[in-house]
């Protein structure tokens, strides 16, 4: 009996494979189709946006060309708005830039003191509250042996301050919290000769002290003393 050649033809290799081919092509032809279709929906809409912007500016273009022709001086009109903002601007620039000049100048005139004024300070912080007096500042020749190795055609520059203690808790001192300027605004140099003097290291409370602080000078002034944000000439 040949009953090998009888097999039924769901059970033979090559029926399978040509039935997968067939599957796998008709799936690929399916997903090729959806993409053709979306690229050309996409390219659609953007054909469409193209068109409709080139429209826009095409009218913008027209109706500049119709304004340009039918009214009058067209052009420089639109020179002189143009003109207008830019000067506008500029002014208001000017204007805060003017401003700002002067507040600066304002704050700067209400920190700055003469020789001899009083001024209080204070730290909520830690409830300081001390009154400082820049009695003076010059040239003191008298105090040229004090300065510590000082520089040939060095000067002694004598700050003498007052400092009262107005607060609630003691104020810890420290000497090189103030600083010194020539006539030009160049920083002098603080003078450790200053230690020399009886120094206090802090100002209790209700207590008032008067201290001279050394700086190097070069010149006569005259010299400006600055403390925290204050300033005395």
């Amino acid at each position: 009996m040949n009953n090998k050649d009888n097999k039924p033809f769901f059970k033979i290799a090559w029926f399978w494979i040509s039935l997968s081919s067939i599957l796998i092509a008709i799936i690929c032809l399916i997903i090729t189709t959806v993409n053709t279709s979306k690229s050309a929906v996409l390219n659609k809409k953007t054909s469409s946006m193209s068109q409709s912007y080139s429209k826009a500016m095409s009218f913008n273009r027209d109706f500049e060309k119709y304004l340009d022709k039918n009214v009058p001086n067209y052009s420089s009109y639109v020179s002189d708005a143009v003109d207008s903002v830019l000067n506008k601007t500029k002014n208001d620039y000017s204007d805060d830039d003017e401003n700002a000049n002067d507040t600066a100048s304002s704050s700067s005139e209400e920190l700055s003191y003469s020789f001899g004024k009083a001024v209080s300070f204070n730290n909520e912080s830690d409830d300081t509250n001390i009154d400082v007096t820049i009695v003076s500042a010059g040239i003191d020749e008298n105090y040229s042996s004090q300065l510590n190795n000082p520089p040939t055609g060095i000067k002694p520059m004598v700050v003498t301050i007052k400092m009262k203690n107005t607060g609630s808790s003691a104020y810890e001192f420290n000497p090189q919290e103030f600083n010194a300027y020539d006539s030009e605004g160049n920083t002098l140099n603080f003078d450790s000769g200053t230690y020399n003097n009886t120094m206090p290291s802090s100002v209790n409370v209700g207590q008032t002290v008067s201290i001279k602080i050394f700086f190097d000078a070069k010149n006569d002034g005259p010299f400006s003393v600055t403390f925290a944000d204050g300033t005395w000439k």
